[in-house]
């Protein structure tokens, strides 16, 4: 009996794996439902080359904004309606850029102390205002 459900246990092993294979689900193929109701996995884009061109032809210009910032990766608006600009410095300063375009000695944020750079992944990496700051 212990053998007649062993090999009754390793047909239906055998039967699933087939129904995998052939429906190509292991793959991660579309079924002919998904298919027929457009909901098909699409071709991934090319990438963007150097010299290439971008869909629709954008006008794009890099424009120099402030110089003097250490590793700036990003920036902010507080929201606050002053018109200033918070750029983060990966070595742990927030320095602001106001509304004429100036970028202020003083910096809004110095915490390079306790900030460690050692690898591009650290330092000081981003910053959020609350929804009310003045």
């Amino acid at each position: 009996m212990t053998r007649v459900r062993s090999v009754g246990s390793l047909f239906a092993v055998f039967i699933v794996i087939g129904v995998i294979f052939l429906t190509g689900a292991y793959r991660g193929a579309p079924s002919a439902a998904q298919q027929a109701q457009g909901m098909a996995t699409p071709q991934p884009t090319p990438p963007v080359e150097a010299g290439g061109t971008l869909p629709g032809n954008p006008a794009i210009q890099l424009v120099q904004v402030a110089n003097g910032l250490v590793d700036p990766i990003n920036f902010a608006n507080a929201g606050d309606g002053s018109g200033r600009l918070f750029v983060v410095e990966r070595v742990g300063r927030i320095r602001i850029i106001d509304k004429d375009g100036k970028l202020l000695d003083e910096p809004f944020l110095d915490i390079q102390d306790n900030v460690k750079t050692d690898f591009l992944e650290q330092g000081l990496l981003g910053l959020a205002f609350h929804p009310n700051y003045k």
